[in-house]
């Protein structure tokens, strides 16, 4: 498969950032299959998803401390970096002050410091949710209407993305994410919770008809970020 190849290819150390979460987990163990050269960061709360991962693959880093993302930094020397870290994507992450500093005020710093580094590619896992408002199937180009803090944060993030990309030169990419599933998913989502109701020979209670989504398996996702 075309994926496995590509993280071979990749410039290495390969350090991934928000390894705990759902899509960081599902990055780090698919690069792990194919090389050793890898790094996931965790901070807080059960790290379940790293379940039999050796320890030396994994490293604790706080985005809001300065020293301990410079120390990571300086220890590790990453040329490819997968920032998956996030907060405010489930109802129940609703502390809008950490929502907007794990979201958008510590990619700031983490890319002040990079762009005094030799990196080879800063691939950065951006929402849907950016669209706000503006989310009746839009294009790429469509204009970010943020309807929520979530929102807010990850569409200002987008925008210092393309500054320090196309001003500054950092290789940094968005990747705009939509409903992404597979294994490792939080129980709280809606293909864990139809999977579950199937097995009772039940339905959940749905969104109304009118109401889409566009849903992509993790591994398609782990794909998009390596190649």
């Amino acid at each position: 498969m075309s994926k496995n190849k590509n993280i071979l290819d990749l410039e290495g150390p390969i350090l991934i950032i928000g390894a705990s979460g759902f899509i960081g987990a599902n990055l780090l163990r698919a690069c792990l299959e194919k090389r050793d050269d890898v790094l996931g960061t965790v901070f807080s709360g059960d790290s379940w998803r790293l379940d039999g991962i050796a320890a030396p693959h994994i490293a604790f880093l706080n985005l809001e401390d300065q020293t301990s993302v410079k120390s990571l930094f300086n220890r590790f020397t990453p040329k490819t970096v997968f920032d998956c870290s996030s907060f405010g994507a489930y109802s129940f992450e609703d502390d809008y002050e950490r929502i907007h500093t794990t979201n958008y005020v510590s990619f700031i710093r983490l890319m002040e410091l990079v762009s005094e580094l030799d990196l080879a590619a800063y691939i950065h896992a951006g929402s849907s949710s950016e669209y706000g408002l503006n989310s009746d199937a839009p294009s790429e180009g469509t204009s970010l209407i943020p309807n929520s803090h979530y929102s807010v944060s990850k569409a200002a993030t987008s925008h210092a993305i393309a500054y320090y990309g196309k001003v500054r030169k950092i290789p940094v990419v968005n990747l705009r994410l939509y409903s992404v599933y597979g294994p490792y998913e939080d129980s709280s989502r809606l293909i864990p919770v139809l999977c579950e109701h199937s097995l009772r020979g039940t339905l959940p209670t749905f969104a109304r008809a009118q109401v889409t989504r566009d849903f992509i398996h993790v591994d398609d996702v782990s794909a998009s970020f390596v190649e």
